[in-house]
């Protein structure tokens, strides 16, 4: 019986590598040493069974490549029951209770970087940063 699992593999421009399988962090920023990006790559895969001969299928592959794209790099600081986030110009902040799907996100009202966000003990909440239009 087939049993696709997800995976995420994530090269950083800062030479670092991201894995994750099944929804679990493996890798997050290995370096690469030596690695130096280049523009008209070509990607491959390629699976081993260890001499034995088996089928391998992958699915739903998605390639994306961001060089040159403005990058959210979303900071935080933590100061007793105050949370301090910090971020870039030409994003908006978000926020969130929860991920359960289906996730709404709202946008933080006056928000604007660094950003003194009270926690509570005992609730959740979720941030992001996305493009100002």
């Amino acid at each position: 019986m087939q049993q696709y699992a997800n995976l995420v593999i994530r090269v950083n421009e800062n030479g670092t590598l991201d894995l994750q399988y099944k929804g679990n962090a493996i890798f997050n920023g290995l370096p690469l040493p030596g690695y130096t990006p280049l523009a008209g790559g070509r990607f491959g895969l390629g699976a081993r069974t260890g001499g034995q001969n088996e089928t391998h299928w992958v699915d739903n592959i998605a390639i994306a490549t961001t060089v040159g794209v403005n990058q959210p790099t979303l900071g935080f600081s933590r100061s007793g029951n105050t949370l301090t986030l910090t971020w870039g110009a030409g994003f908006k902040l978000q926020s969130t209770g929860s991920l359960t799907p289906t996730v709404t996100w709202n946008d933080v009202a006056g928000a604007a970087s660094p950003y003194p966000a009270a926690t509570a003990t005992g609730t959740n909440q979720f941030f992001r940063l996305v493009n100002l239009p």
